[in-house]
């Protein structure tokens, strides 16, 4: 059992690099984050997508179900309106309409073969997989501000990143023993921990930034 987040990760690292990375040991890493006191997937709050490809794509001009009266409430009505077109386009390519992350997740539900994207998951792609120095840039300039700062969330993808994030996942998944379930199941919560380990404290002594936290936590992993 690891005893902290820089043996995790680094445990992670090794299992990819060797291609034995399975899904019980994801799991067993899920339990690791767990103990080391981090959430996981709530099943109550997300409960398991299932036939997400039948999903009724009919919208009308005012919302007609108490989800859509919901989301009226909630301000995102528009936002949903956008999401339903880009579920409904055949071959979608994700991109900026709707947002990057929501348009991957369209994909998603079109095809569940396409892995879920947000800052999270693609914080954990760069900490345990070997990326190309511009590869690594790409992942800097969408989390962190100028200050080396961890931003609120991602921006400012033209969906590069995303292309990034599928073909490291695809490699990942092919290289090993792994589903795409299971590693979508590691790499949100995995993502949260890493962001709350290496996120400044407000009376930290030092005055390294976020960044230089990762690069710490992950010096096995990105040299």
């Amino acid at each position: 059992m690891p005893k902290n987040m820089n043996e995790l990760v680094a445990k992670l690292k090794l299992a990819i690099t060797q291609k034995r990375l399975t899904n019980e040991e994801i799991n067993k890493t899920i339990d690791s984050l767990r103990e080391l006191g981090h959430n996981t997937y709530d099943r109550n709050k997300f409960p398991p997508l299932e036939d997400t490809e039948s999903f009724d794509v009919s919208i009308g001009s005012t919302p007609r179900t108490l989800a859509e009266a919901l989301l009226w409430k909630l301000g995102k009505w528009p936002t949903y309106k956008t999401f339903v077109e880009n579920y409904k386009t055949e071959n979608l390519e994700v991109s900026k309409k709707g947002g990057v992350v929501f348009s991957a997740f369209a994909k998603h539900l079109q095809n569940n073969d396409f892995p879920i994207y947000d800052q999270h998951a693609i914080r954990s792609i760069w900490a345990i997989c070997e990326l190309e120095e511009a590869d690594q840039d790409l992942c800097k300039s969408l989390l962190l501000d100028t200050s080396g700062a961890w931003k609120q969330a991602g921006s400012g993808d033209d969906g590069s990143c995303y292309k990034l994030f599928v073909d490291q996942v695809e490699s990942v998944c092919k290289d090993n023993n792994v589903s795409h379930r299971d590693l979508d199941m590691l790499l949100m919560p995995l993502g949260q921990a890493i962001k709350k380990e290496t996120r400044t404290k407000k009376k930290a002594k030092d005055s390294k930034s976020d960044f230089e936290r990762f690069s710490e936590l992950c010096r096995s992993t990105n040299g």
